[in-house]
């Protein structure tokens, strides 16, 4: 049921005469800012704890494509999914930190020193420790 309610949201946000640009706020100001934007849509699947059936991925990524489609169809632009996460791992990632051997041991023994302090019921101990 709740996700009919998200499916019917999102078909009438698709549907309504505002443009998608009108979450830039002020006209004046985003007129120029506003052709430098791109959007991106995200399938996000929430944890229905109400007991309702979830969306399959398939069918979140066909609701992202017809968003896309949509806001590509209104004249915005809008970065591929492949294209968007290519981006992010040549702009936005970092390399993998290094971890020596002497971290996993501090780890292992921090570890081993908080699960004593929760035996204890001591959270606070355990926090500081970890």
């Amino acid at each position: 049921m709740r996700w009919r309610a998200s499916v019917l949201a999102l078909g009438l946000a698709l549907l309504a005469s505002v443009p998608a640009g009108a979450q830039w706020g002020d006209t004046e100001q985003n007129d120029a800012s506003r052709s430098k934007a791109r959007w991106l849509v995200i399938p996000v699947r929430g944890g229905g704890t109400d007991g309702a059936p979830q969306l399959g991925i398939d069918a979140l990524h066909l609701g992202a494509e017809s968003v896309r489609h949509e806001l590509s169809v209104r004249g915005e632009e809008v970065w591929r999914a492949e294209r968007a996460s290519e981006r992010f791992e040549t702009v936005g990632s970092a390399p993998a930190p290094d971890v020596s051997e002497s971290d996993i041991e501090r780890w292992v023994e921090r570890s081993r020193a908080a699960v004593r302090y929760l035996a204890r019921a001591d959270y606070k101990a355990a926090r500081r420790v970890l």
